[in-house]
């Protein structure tokens, strides 16, 4: 009896966390082209889940930003880069209850 209580415990509990979760996801899809040697400036948004969001590069070992470019923790991605190419990077969106959503970005890095 006591086990069968514990797990309707648990389970009431953590129903409103997952209900949150569910509704919790990163809004911005893709970002606009970045040109090398002009400042950047960039918002990526969340919604849903429990505000504040706060937003880190994911996996940046494998993925890092490239250099001169930096993601806040406000998910404002500025800078100003120096090389062309096409990194892809994973922005990892957490919410105040711990949800989290990542998304990936493939940058696109012109000359002007």
């Amino acid at each position: 009896m006591r086990k069968i209580l514990f797990v309707a415990v648990l389970l009431l509990c953590a129903t409103p966390m997952f209900g949150q979760c569910e509704t919790f996801t990163i809004l911005t899809e893709s970002v606009p082209m970045i040109f090398v040697g002009q400042h950047y400036s960039t918002q990526i948004e969340a919604i849903g889940g429990t505000a504040p969001y706060t937003f880190e590069v994911f996996d940046a070992g494998n993925f890092p930003l490239p250099d001169g470019l930096r993601l806040k923790s406000d998910g404002s991605l500025k800078g100003k880069v120096s090389e062309p190419g096409f990194p892809t990077i994973f922005v990892r969106a957490t919410d105040a209850q711990g949800c989290t959503q990542v998304h990936a970005y493939g940058l696109q890095i012109e000359q002007p």
